[in-house]
């Protein structure tokens, strides 16, 4: 810990792990917020309660987030999400987000980080040029036509659909017919000669 005329700068393995305003006064106690903010991602409520953040004075547009979030079941882990934030991307950076949801009638943590994310995305990238070994040398013909064959089976039979759903196949050049309306010719036959079986 290094003493200062005006701070205190306490740090680690040669890091500086925390600075604070020296005080002069009697029993005065200096809490710096923004230190404690890590804290808070496992004790959110510490931001109702916390000694640090009593008084904690923010700009205009997270103030005004805040005071929005204190009506919310959840607006405490809301705050702390949007605090986090700062240590990322900074504070003028938050502030702008805040102003921009709060120009848009919302005030949520989603909308406030998701703003931050599309400045903090690069520009999309540009356009990848072909190779000239994938370009086409010849551009392809569309031919419709080839679409009609489609169903066709190697056996040259078409197979069609009844109006009464069910299949029936058809042989080209005029053949027979193998269409026998769901019933098999020996069972066809049956039929016709009064339902007796042949052996």
């Amino acid at each position: 810990m290094h003493a200062y005329a005006d701070r205190i700068v306490i740090r680690q393995d040669s890091r500086i792990v925390a600075e604070h305003a020296r005080c002069f006064g009697r029993g005065e106690t200096s809490n710096g917020p923004w230190h404690y903010v890590p804290v808070l991602a496992r004790k959110p409520g510490a931001l109702r309660n916390g000694a640090p953040f009593k008084d904690w004075v923010l700009p205009a547009a997270m103030e005004r987030v805040r005071r929005k979030l204190a009506g919310v079941a959840d607006g405490n882990r809301q705050m702390v999400d949007i605090l986090n934030a700062v240590l990322i991307d900074g504070l003028p950076a938050v502030e702008a987000a805040c102003a921009e949801a709060i120009e848009h009638g919302v005030h949520s943590a989603d909308v406030i980080l998701n703003i931050l994310a599309r400045q903090r995305d690069p520009t999309p990238p540009a356009n990848m040029l072909t190779p000239a070994a994938l370009i086409l040398r010849h551009a392809p013909i569309a031919d419709c036509a080839r679409y009609d064959n489609c169903g066709e089976p190697s056996d040259g039979t078409h197979s069609t659909v009844r109006p009464d759903g069910r299949a029936q196949a058809l042989r080209h050049e005029g053949r027979r017919s193998l269409s026998w309306g769901g019933r098999s010719p020996t069972r066809g036959r049956d039929h016709d000669h009064g339902g007796q079986a042949s052996a």
